[in-house]
């Protein structure tokens, strides 16, 4: 009896144990995982379904379609009667092997574009998390998930920017694997899945080379942080650099020997290069630019890609203008956002990487299109996120230095958006500039009295509540925090030091 007792009682203790870890792998951050993969992939399905049916294709897309059919009837890579030095062939291959493979029908590629979107997000969670954590990762991905302009992009058009999307952001994560992985086995075989992700890039578009050059920077800015980790990344991405760097290289041979010049005038459909030292892509007859020209160019791109970021993010129409709050202010935040996550560390890829395909763009000269930002829209909500963050704790340590600083660039844009803006037919800058009037206020009570107007008035409720005997609820974890003034007991109420 007393054995069938002790029996009995180890197995409703294994039982128990069994429950608890069972329950243990149901943690919080995992459900909030499912949560937001399951509304990406829910995202994915609804674009993969609701996708734009047509016998053919409309828009602006038709070149890899038409590449495509020419590798695929002629054996040729060209259009319209001319050899294509301009467009690499990684994404008409692609398309090519669609057509082989499952169908050559316009409402193929278009789900391909949805399937392509959704692995894009997927993978952007997956880095954001493991650079910064699960809220900032499910915040940018399902606002980016969850945009009109982005489900425009996804069910209607055929271009590169998504496959793209998706190669660069899943490069982005194996780095991060490659650095946390021990065993030597595993690096290898991660290192040489990102050199064919790189490689994969690269074909598809263009503006890979900022992966090389944001990889060359990274690699450089480590040997002036830590010598050690330096030489142990020099080991593990050198041949990611030197094999895209001989892919590019020979694309960019083959395209110059291929190269027909239509016109005399500089611009599109010569090489990228070439359209870069027009003055402006859309008119190539006002000729090459200058020097001077630079400045007023990278000006206007900052701020259409800092509306078009907004317009994605707030799915609201954002007028590209300077003094607009919702276009200056987060172009501010990212600067900040970017430049906390380059210094002191050094930063990481994503960081180099995202510096190097904004400097590039911003020497663009067309005209800005939102399937140019989606690749690293991610990033910039990331760096919104730390330059917010960043923002607030110099506000709250050092509240008269941020008010001393900041106050006359603000009373600047007030003043200039109000003369120029007030006169305009719409609201944006009319309240724009209210606002700035509303924030120079603020800043100058921080100048002026050495405190953020917030932390006083929190200041003010503590007081009022001791001196009313007032106890405030708070959180377990908050419990032992000093408030100000006062103090805090275990069990939560508040008293004054005598």
């Amino acid at each position: 009896m007393i054995q069938r007792a002790t029996s009995h009682r180890m197995l409703a203790l294994g039982l128990a144990g069994l429950k608890r870890q069972r329950a243990s792998l149901i943690t919080w951050p995992t459900v909030v995982d499912l949560i937001v993969v399951g509304f990406l992939l829910g995202q994915g399905i609804l674009a993969f379904c609701l996708s734009i049916r047509s016998d053919d294709v409309f828009a602006g897309d038709t070149t890899y379609f038409e590449l495509a059919r020419s590798w695929l009837d002629t054996g040729t890579y060209g259009f319209n009667g001319k050899v294509e030095s301009l467009f690499p062939p990684g994404f008409p291959a692609m398309l090519a092997l669609l057509c082989v493979t499952v169908g050559c029908y316009h409402i193929i590629m278009i789900r391909a574009m949805a399937i392509f979107a959704t692995l894009g997000l997927l993978v952007s969670y997956a880095l954001l998390r493991r650079l910064h954590g699960r809220s900032v990762a499910a915040t940018c991905c399902l606002l980016l998930a969850s945009s009109p302009e982005i489900f425009t992009l996804t069910t209607r058009t055929v271009f590169a920017d998504l496959p793209y999307f998706f190669t660069s952001m899943l490069a982005l994560v194996v780095a991060v694997r490659i650095e946390a992985a021990t065993s030597p086995r595993i690096r290898i075989a991660l290192a040489l899945l990102c050199s064919i992700l790189v490689v994969m890039s690269l074909l598809l578009r263009s503006a890979a080379i900022a992966l090389l050059v944001g990889l060359l920077a990274w690699l450089v800015s480590s040997c002036f942080t830590d010598w050690h980790t330096a030489r142990r990344r020099i080991v593990l991405f050198m041949p990611v650099v030197l094999l895209g760097i001989v892919v590019q290289g020979w694309w960019i041979h083959w395209a110059q020997q291929h190269e027909v010049q239509e016109w005399a005038l500089p611009g599109f459909p010569m090489s990228y290069i070439a359209q870069l030292r027009v003055k402006d892509g859309h008119h190539p007859e006002w000729g090459v630019a200058s020097l001077s020209d630079i400045p007023a160019r990278a000006g206007r791109n900052l701020v259409q890609r800092s509306a078009g970021l907004m317009t994605i993010l707030t799915r609201q129409f954002i007028n590209p203008a300077w003094g607009s709050l919702v276009v200056c202010g987060p172009a501010c935040l990212l600067l900040i956002g970017l430049g906390c996550s380059l210094w002191p560390g050094g930063g990481h890829w994503s960081d180099w990487y995202f510096l190097s395909y904004e400097a590039m763009y911003l020497l663009w000269p067309w005209d800005l299109e939102i399937r140019f930002l989606v690749p690293v829209v991610p990033l910039a909500g990331l760096y919104l996120w730390r330059g917010g963050a960043a923002l607030f704790r110099w506000t709250s340590h050092t509240p008269r230095l941020v008010g001393v600083v900041s106050l006359p660039l603000i009373v600047f844009l007030g003043a200039s958006t109000m003369l120029w803006g007030w006169a305009s037919a719409g609201l944006q800058l009319k309240l724009s500039a209210v606002l700035w009037w509303g924030i120079a206020l603020g800043a100058a009570w921080m100048a002026w009295t050495g405190a953020a107007p917030l932390s006083t008035v929190w200041s003010r409720v503590t007081v009022q509540v001791v001196k009313t005997g007032i106890t405030p609820q708070l959180a377990p974890s908050d419990r032992w925090r000093g408030v100000e003034t006062g103090q805090l007991h275990p069990a939560g109420r508040l008293h004054t030091p005598q």
